[in-house]
């Protein structure tokens, strides 16, 4: 598979995932805010998304390690992950940062590359997400903060499912317009 073919279908991920969100947070109200917010602690789908997010960085760290730490790049990924799991606190919601960080690096990387519709404009979307990501990786009860702020407050939920639905619709049209090429 060729990279613009994996960018392609990285952006159509991002589509369908920013649209499965923004419907989440629309869905989110006062009455069952109790039980989304525990979303941000959840262990095993963290750990989930740990592991990938590790793996995901092993071809980028390749070049700046030194050579007899390469073959334990893949062992240190799981003993990371099983690290991670058993003593951090909001693990979902670190994931979910370090995932937004690694996918705005990568999206605004292959933007340019492939000369994506409106890269400038999609670069900004990138630079939100990679910030928020930033956040929540740092301070973790963010996260969770801010699904108490969609719910409670409805310019919270405009505006965050506003850009989501946003984002993902400029991405299926960015992939759209690459396959047309």
């Amino acid at each position: 598979m060729s990279d613009i073919a994996i960018f392609i279908a990285g952006l159509f991920g991002m589509g369908i995932v920013g649209i499965a969100t923004a419907i989440f947070m629309l869905r989110l109200n006062p009455a069952n805010i109790q039980y989304f917010e525990k979303i941000a602690r959840l262990r095993h789908v963290g750990a989930i998304l740990a592991f990938i997010g590790l793996l995901w960085c092993v071809p980028n760290a390749k070049p700046i390690v030194w050579d007899w730490m390469l073959p334990a790049l893949y062992p240190l990924v799981l003993a990371f992950t099983i690290i991670a799991w058993l003593f951090l606190d909001y693990l979902f919601a670190r994931a979910v940062g370090g995932l937004c960080i690694l996918t705005a690096y990568w999206f605004l990387h292959d933007a340019f590359t492939f000369h994506s519709l409106w890269s400038p404009l999609f670069a900004i979307f990138c630079w939100t997400i990679g910030i928020a990501g930033l956040f929540f990786s740092a301070k973790p009860h963010l996260f969770r903060d801010m699904l108490r702020k969609i719910a409670d407050r409805q310019i919270w939920k405009v505006s965050i499912t506003t850009y989501l639905i946003l984002f993902a619709l400029f991405s299926i049209t960015s992939a759209i317009m690459l396959l047309a090429k």
